[in-house]
């Protein structure tokens, strides 16, 4: 008979030597014990510069499905925006590597509908994007509106 193997990820489930707030270390999951007790595996760092983001923040499944599928670090959009507003400051407006140019959008009118998700959260959102994209309409001179969620 011929041995399969199989790859199981498990999205979401963390481990940890500490009891309290872990279902893991309290649940009764013979199975998934035993398998653990058995069989080879591995833990994967899924948070920070280790998933592609800044050092600190916590990781989730769409951070996850994109390293894994890649077979690679992929930098996640959030740092990439990041790492481009401080290019923008540092190196100026005319910065090669801008993920986004602001002044290809912002040469076109006087006014600016900024619309997005407002949040500290960092997965989806983050401030800082808000304040570079305000700031950077502010230095134009130009009309802002809002629109956020």
């Amino acid at each position: 008979m011929k041995k399969t193997k199989i790859l199981c990820i498990l999205d979401g489930f963390g481990l940890s030597p500490e009891k309290k707030g872990n279902p893991f270390g309290v649940a009764k999951i013979p199975n998934i014990k035993n398998l653990f007790n058995k069989k080879p595996w591995i833990t994967l760092n899924a948070d920070g510069e280790s998933s592609g983001q800044e050092d600190g923040l916590v990781g989730n499944s769409e951070v996850g499905h994109m390293n894994i599928g890649a077979l690679k670090l992929v930098k996640q959009l959030s740092l990439q925006i990041t790492e481009s507003s401080k290019n923008y400051y540092s190196k100026g407006l005319d910065s090669p590597d801008q993920k986004f140019d602001p002044k290809n959008y912002m040469n076109m009118n006087d006014v600016v509908h900024l619309v997005g998700l407002f949040s500290e959260g960092t997965i989806h959102s983050d401030l800082r994007h808000w304040i570079g994209a305000i700031e950077a309409a502010g230095q134009k001179k130009m009309t802002i509106f809002f629109t956020f969620d």
